[in-house]
Order: structure tokens, then sequence, then C-alpha cells
């Protein structure tokens, strides 16, 4: 299609308009000079049997009449006036060149008379001159006369229609010079008038490589047909696009002499048909663009459009496509290869498909199933230059996705419909789109009640009648977990005794999903096991109290035996016999004995209220060993054991508290000397490992058989007593718990062949090779001044980040950082970026002030973010899984006073605040086995800010 079809109707109705006035024009004009060529053969043969001169002068008075006598006629006399009527012809029209005939109305004597004549000689433009007229009797050439009127009038307002057309027409006479022209031709030359124009004889338009239309026109008499030629002219200084036309008049009245030609202004047609060709163009690339099948079929059902996918569809090589088919061949083609359904009657089918073109059906849609298994869509409209447009989509995946999805929703609904948990699902716009049995039963609704789709408020305000206290802060909470898109819970009590718990998790699609769990059972157990929790933490207090109150009541006694009994020994009241002398010795070694018991307790229960502190330095481990040898070498040799000391060279330095691990020693070497009988050995001995350091205590003794392993370490056992009665299972808990405290641990097992092995094994950041001098003394001055705190400037948030980032790789899972300070000190952003250092830079940290908790996987290994801001009571946090968080994550904890006595007691304590500048401090703290991981990592740590202060 090439143009506008309101544009072609436009022009073909101009044309045949056109044509129409032309034939009919012609055809009056053929009568009429029938009609006068009749007349005037009638007239010479009247005036030849009856000649009639009348003189006329310029007023129309008839002076003389000759022969008035043969016709009846008085003479005339003084003048006679008579009425003419010229009848005028169109231009070329008069006989052999004779001027136009006059007809003339003569009333004498009550008589009436028409005469019909020509003058005698050329007649003048008027009557202003005296002329002579020959006359015949012209009654019975009335009918004549009045049917060449007429047929003039006629001709006349052909003519004048002509004129009125808005495209230039012209006829040529039998030489090809332009004979009449109407006023559109004038206006497109320019002319001032029809006259001049015809005398100019100025063409239409001209151009150098097709000349004049006048060429044209004799195209025309060569061919005897019309003929047309387009070409571009400048009318009125604008550039347009005409087409000419010239054809014989005797192509339309035949007999008719001269050319007829027409000028169609095409501009506004071209200008539209290339605007239409670009929107076919664009439409084509569209539909080619499509994902369905297309094809476009003309009114004579032959194909006019195809996209690539109508071809890949049934399988149609493009070059036969492009031939154009016919809907029926396509048809046949389908049929023949067996893509389409086979049919009983497929003529009768064919002959129904193709009624579709002539039917001008409404879009119809239909769905065709093919024989290869496939499914289509079928979608056929009426195309709006004519014919149909045929859609095909292949919906089989569409189908059988449809038919997953309703399985789908079967299997959820039957799932949601048997869980013990009630679930309701929220839409965007509040209103309730599903629930299941539990739900309903749980807050005793009704179907009639939910079935309508209610709102989350109407719905609320149904669900607190099941509530013992609803209040507006309950059902402000309710409608929250329901309409707020973040996740939450909510525990409630509801009138029967239940305990449920209410979770909102927000959907993709932007629902809400509420959860509702009976957690009546879990919540029974959770409060008899606080209830004796709280009850063992009484006992453990009562227990702790009690030790601490007989120890420091036991002291001034002791003391005051110790005194007497040294000040007997000296003789200071006199000199003391051999058998008095033993037992004040007894007495000082039985109360040496009770002095260290009493140390221990003490140490003890130091350690397990968490208040004891280690004074950390950097100690040879020689030393250690060297000094706890020389504290018991005397005991060893008195009870004829042999204490040998194995340390290994590469066994380097120590961070750690110096009289601490000494006495750890002490406790074990003098309980392996008490366990081992005479004539034994007992040896200390310390290496490098893999894992740091190893100091290992063994004997030859009795090696615990039959006793319990985890007796050994319950203090003040009776079956862990060694051969004096002693036990070693208070020595062992004491020094179990200092090496817990430097990060270590403690391992005790039998040797082969006998005896007892007890492992100290200290980390690797607290074992360090031997330094030079100086840097030895740097690092101590540095341990001993963070083993208390450290502290950092840190100017900018970017010193923050740094600060979190340098803090990540020192963590593993168990490890626990609490974070205090007030809002606004940077504990959040401390957190995301030491997460983002182990989880990687492009982990979202939300932070979970409303969540409570927040978890991640991380190349250390599991770690938990939590904000205990919004708890009221310390153990609520058991409710988040606190006891197994804190054992197997990494624990970031902020706003850790909520913990109470949940506080784990090694952990890493940041205090954040801000400074008058505008900046940040930050205090770090060891607590436990950090104490001497903090003095290790200080050196590191002090590169991410300026070191302010140590203390």
């Amino acid at each position: 299609m090439s143009a506008n079809p309101a544009l072609l109707a436009t022009l073909a109705g101009l044309t045949l308009a056109l044509a129409v006035t032309l034939f009919f024009a012609l055809r009056a004009r053929r009568r009429s000079q029938q009609l006068a060529e009749q007349l005037h053969d009638e007239w010479r043969l009247r005036h030849a049997a009856t000649p009639l001169i009348a003189t006329v002068d310029g007023e129309g008075r008839i002076k003389r009449l000759t022969g008035a006598d043969s016709l009846g006629l008085a003479p005339v006399e003084d003048g006679l006036p008579a009425s003419f009527l010229t009848v005028a012809l169109l231009p070329g029209d008069s006989l052999a060149g004779s001027p136009p005939p006059w007809m003339m109305h003569l009333t004498q004597g009550g008589q009436e008379r028409y005469l019909l004549g020509w003058p005698a000689q050329e007649a003048p433009e008027s009557l202003s001159a005296t002329r002579r007229i020959c006359l015949s009797p012209a009654s019975s050439l009335l009918g004549t006369m009045d049917e060449l009127q007429a047929t003039r009038e006629q001709l006349e307002q052909l003519t004048a229609m002509l004129d009125t057309l808005p495209l230039p027409v012209w006829r040529r006479d039998a030489s090809l010079r332009l004979a009449w022209i109407n006023r559109a031709f004038v206006d497109f030359v320019e002319g001032n008038d029809r006259t001049g124009v015809l005398e100019d004889q100025r063409e239409l338009a001209a151009t150098p490589a097709f000349g004049t239309p006048r060429r044209l026109a004799e195209k025309a008499r060569e061919s005897h047909t019309l003929e047309t030629h387009s070409l571009p002219v400048i009318v009125k200084g604008e550039r347009r696009q005409i087409s000419l036309s010239e054809m014989p008049l005797q192509a339309a009245a035949p007999g008719a002499p001269g050319y007829l030609g027409w000028a169609l202004d095409e501009s506004a047609a071209a200008a539209l048909s290339r605007e239409f060709e670009r929107h076919r163009q664009a439409q084509a690339e569209i539909l080619e663009a499509m994902g369905a099948a297309i094809a476009i079929f003309g009114q004579d059902t032959r194909l006019t459009f195809y996209n690539s996918n109508f071809a890949r569809l049934w399988r149609l090589e493009e070059r036969w496509l492009d031939g154009a088919p016919s809907y029926a061949e396509l048809l046949d083609s389908l049929r023949a290869r067996g893509a389409i359904p086979e049919t009983e009657n497929f003529r009768d089918f064919r002959s129904r498909q193709l009624a579709r073109f002539t039917a001008l059906p409404a879009t119809e849609e239909e769905v065709l199933h093919l024989p290869d298994g496939r499914t289509l869509r079928v979608v056929i409209a009426a195309h709006p230059p004519g014919g149909l447009l045929f859609s095909y989509e292949d919906v089989t995946n569409a189908l059988e996705l449809q038919a997953s999805y309703d399985t789908l929703m079967a299997v959820q609904r039957e799932t949601l419909d048997n869980l013990a948990e009630g679930v309701a699902v929220f839409s965007s716009d509040g209103r309730l789109t599903l629930l299941n049995p539990a739900f309903m039963r749980l807050f005793q609704l009704s179907p009639p009640e939910t079935a309508r789709g209610p709102h989350a408020a109407e719905l609320v305000d149904r669900m607190l009648t099941v509530f013992p206290h609803p209040d507006a802060e309950l059902r402000r909470e309710l409608l929250s977990l329901a309409l707020e898109r973040s996740s939450r819970a909510l525990r409630a009590e509801l009138n029967q005794g239940l305990v449920v718990e209410i979770s909102s998790v927000p959907l993709p699609d932007g629902a809400m999903l509420n959860t509702v769990v009976d957690i009546t059972d879990t919540v029974q157990v959770e409060r008899s096991l606080r209830a004796d929790n709280a009850a063992l933490t009484e006992v453990g207090r009562i227990k702790s109290e009690f030790l601490a109150n007989v120890t420091s009541q036991l002291r001034s006694p002791i003391n005051a035996v110790q005194g007497y009994a040294d000040i007997l020994q000296r003789g200071q009241f006199g000199e003391l016999t051999q058998r008095q002398n033993d037992q004040v010795d007894g007495i000082l070694e039985a109360s040496e004995k009770l002095r260290r018991l009493i140390d221990d307790i003490l140490d003890l229960a130091t350690i397990e209220a968490g208040m004891l502190s280690l004074d950390l330095a950097l100690v040879p481990v020689a030393t250690l060993l060297s000094e706890a040898g020389e504290i018991t070498r005397d005991w060893a040799r008195r009870s004829d054991v042999a204490l040998v000391i194995d340390c290994a060279s590469d066994a380097g330095l120590i961070l750690g508290d110096r009289r601490r691990l000494v006495q750890v020693l002490f406790r074990l070497v003098s309980s392996a000397i008490r366990a081992t009988p005479a004539g034994g050995r007992v040896l200390l001995s310390a290496r490098r490992s893999p894992d740091g350091l190893e100091i290992t205590v063994s004997d030859t003794g009795l090696g615990g058989p039959g006793i319990e392993p985890g007796l050994l370490f319950t203090p003040f056992d009776r079956a862990a007593r060694g051969r004096d009665g002693e036990g070693p299972a208070l020595g062992l808990t004491l020094a179990r718990n200092i090496i817990e405290l430097h990060g270590g641990s403690l391992t005790l097992g039998a040797q082969p062949g006998g005896g007892t092995r007890v492992c100290l094994t200290l980390p690797a950041t607290q074992a360090l090779p031997l330094l030079p001098d100086d840097a030895l003394e740097d690092f101590a001055m540095s341990a001993r001044s963070s083993a208390a705190g450290l502290q950092l400037d840190l100017p900018d948030p970017a010193a923050t980040d740094r600060l979190g980032e340098a803090l990540g790789p020192l963590l593993a899972p168990g490890d626990s950082v609490l974070l205090e300070g007030d809002l606004g000190t940077g504990k959040t952003a401390l957190c995301r970026a030491l997460i983002r250092r182990l989880a990687g830079s492009e982990t979202a940290v939300p932070s979970p002030t409303f969540t409570l908790v927040q978890t991640y996987e991380t190349a250390a290994g599991p770690l938990a973010h939590l904000d205990l801001y919004r708890l009221e009571e310390p153990d609520e946090v058991l409710e988040i899984g606190w006891e197994e968080l804190v054992q197997d994550s990494i624990c970031l904890v902020e706003w850790p006073a909520r913990l109470g006595p949940h506080t784990p007691r090694n952990h890493l304590l940041v205090r954040l605040e801000m400074t008058a500048t505008g900046g940040r401090r930050a205090r770090l703290e060891g607590r436990g086995s950090w104490q001497a991981r903090l003095a290790a990592a200080a050196s590191a740590l002090t590169g991410v800010a300026g070191l302010a202060e140590l203390s």
C-alpha cells in the first residue's frame, strides 16, 4: 500500500466528477451543434421560399420590411418595434463561420409572429448600427429553438461547473492549441484573465526533461488513449508535485474534435504516502519484534505480510511466503505436511475459513491443538486496509505452567490447612487474602467473617475478643504486625490460658505473612527452667558468700596460730625439747596447708565471680619452669621423688601473668609429687607446637585409676584424694580456670604404663619466639599497658570503619564483643565495618534494632549482630537463642547491659564516646581470656588510629 486510503478516495472522487462533467458537457456541445445545423438548414429552405429582409436601426426598430406581404404582414409605417433574442453559441460552434442567429418576436394587428434570421453581413457587437437581417417564419421551428436554448443553458451550467473545480482543466483544438481553460488553470499559471492566457498560449508547466503538457497531448494523439505524467513544479514559490493527464475527446464523446487535459496536485498525497510508508515500515518492525507469529492476508486472501516467527512456527520457506500465496494455498500446504489437526471434511473446513474474508467478522479467538503437541492461541481480526490479521501465540509452556501452578496451589492450600501453626496473609492494601483453619481456631473466627476478605483493622478488632486484657496498645501491636513491612514478633496470652507467638514476615509482592504458634508448653518449660536457674544462681551466690566469709574468718586464726608457732620455734619463750619442736613443726606445716587451701578457695571464688585480673607481661618459658622447680624441689627430695625439668630451646616467651602461671605449675607439680610413691619421677616439660605452647606435668604415681575424670575437677570431692589424704581437685580446678583466663586449656590423661599426665596449652597469640632486648622491652611495655585497656582516638567515621576492619581477623566462633556507648557514637557503624570485613564488602548489613538479631555466614564462621535496646528483662535474651549463639557464633552485642547475669565471662568490651572536637574515642578492655589477647593485638590496633592513651 503506497498512499493514504482517504486521500486516494478524495482524488478518485475529483477525477470522477471531472469525467462526468466533461461527458455531459461534450454531449451538450455536440447536441448544440447538431441543433444549430438542423436549424440553419431549415431556415435556408424557408428563406428561399419566402424571402424576407428587415432593416433594423440602432434602437431595435424595424424601419423597413421587404417581402412582408408574402407573410400577410401590413406594411411598416414609421417604424415597428420588435424584440430580438440572440441565440449565442460557444466559440467555435458557429456554422461555416457565420455569426450567431437572431430570433425576432413581432406583434402587429393583434398577431404574434416569430421570425428567425441571420444578419446579411457580419453582425457588430451591439445593435448600435442599422443592419439588414434575412428572416423567415420561425413558428414551426420553435421546438428546435427551445431544445437548442435548453441545450445551450445546460452547456453553460456544465461550463460553470468546470470553472468551479479546484484543479486546472483545459481543452485543446485539433491543432493542440489551448481552446478553453477554467479559472483554476488561470490561477495556477498566475495569469490575469482567461483571454490573456489563451492568447499567450501559456502552458501549465514545463521542465527541461519533460517539456510542456503539449508534448503529453501529442502522445495522446498518437496513442488515441489517456496519457499521464507526474512532474515537480514551482507554484507561487512552493515546490509541488502534479500529475498531468491528456486524452482525446473522441474517447469520451465520439466525433468530438480536440483534446481534454487536467492536472491533479499530488503534493499532499506524496507526503502522506511517504508518511504512510514510514508508518507501515514501523508497523512491520514492531510486528517482526513481537513474540507472536503474525500474518496479514489482503482482501484477495493473499499473504501481504508475515514475520519471521510465522515462518518458524509453521516451518515454511520464506521464499515460498514471499510469493504471496493465498490463504487456501497455505491451508493446503499445512494439511499436506500434517501441521494442522485433521478434519472430517477438509473442504468444508477450508470454505469456512475463507468465508471469514467476506463476513467481516469481529475479533475472534480460538485455541488450536497441533499434532506435534503444541497448543496455539489464535486471534483473528479484521485488518483496517482490508483482509484479515492472524496472530498465533504458542501457549504450550504457559498451559503447563498454569497446570503446575494450580497443582502447587492445591498442595500449598492442603499444607496450610493441615499446619498446626496459624497462617494469615494480608495484601499491600491491608486486606486479608489467605488464612488457614489453625489461625481461625486460635482466634475463634468463623468462615463468614473471613470469606469477604476483611481489612486488617476489622479483623484485629475481632481477634481482640480472645485476649484477656485487650487495650489500645495491643491493638496497635497487632495492626503493625499486619501492615508494617518489617520482621517482628509478639508474645501474648489468650483467654484459654494459651500463650502464642505472633510473627510477621514481609513478602516480595508487598504482602505481609503473619504466623501464630502455640508456645504454651515451651513457655511452661522456660518458666520451670528459669525458676531452676534462679535457684541454682542463688545457691551459687550463697556458696560463694559462704566460702568468702569462711575463708576471711579463718585467715585471722590461722595467722595467729602460725605466729605463735613461729615464736615457739624460735625459742623466744625458752628452748623446746625435740618432741616439742616436732610438734611445733607439725603445727606450722598444718597451718601452711590450711592457709594455701584458704588462698585457693579465695582465688577460685574470685575467678568464678569474674573479678580476677591478670598482670600480663612477657616471660621466658624456661624461667617459669625453673621457678616452679625451685619451689617444689625440696618437697620432691623429702618425698624421694625425682623432679626432672625439660624445656625445649625454642620454647621462647609467653605473654601472661607470671605469678599466676607459677602458681598453676606449683599446684600441678605438688599434686604430682603427692601422687607419686617413693622412687618415682615427676617430669615438667615445655615445647612449641602448631597450636602454641604446651607445658606438660607427668608422673609415675597412682594415675587416678577408678576415679571419674570429672571428679578430679570437682572441688572438695572425697573420691579425688592423694596418698596423704589431700585431693588434687581444688588445685586442678583453680589451675584450669587460670589457664582459661589466659586463653588456653588444661587436659588430664593417663600415662602409658601408669601415672598421670597434665597438659597446659596456650594459644599462639600468647606464645612468642625470643625477641631482641629492645623489642622485648617495647613489647612488654605495650602488653603491660594493654592488659587493662587500650584507648584510641577516632577523628573521623573512616577511622571507626578501620577499627572494625582491624578487629575482624581477631575473632573466631565463641568470641563476644560488647559495645557500649550513647546513641550516635558509632556502635552500628563499627559492627557494619567488622561484618563486611568478614562476610564481604557487598554484604547488606541492616540494623537489628527491630529484629533484635541479624545472623551472617562469614569466612571465620557464623556471626550474630544483636541490638538489645528493646529488651526489658535480662532473661528475654534467652528467647532469641543467646545460649547457642554465644557458644557457636561470633557475637557483636550493642547495649550489653541488658545481658545482666548472662554476660559471658570472656569478652572484649568496646566503649565508644564522642569527643569535644566532634570525633570519637574508643576504649577497649579485655575480660577473662581477652586480657591476654588484647595485649597481643595492641600493636596492630594502635595502627588504626592515633594512640591517645594507654591505661
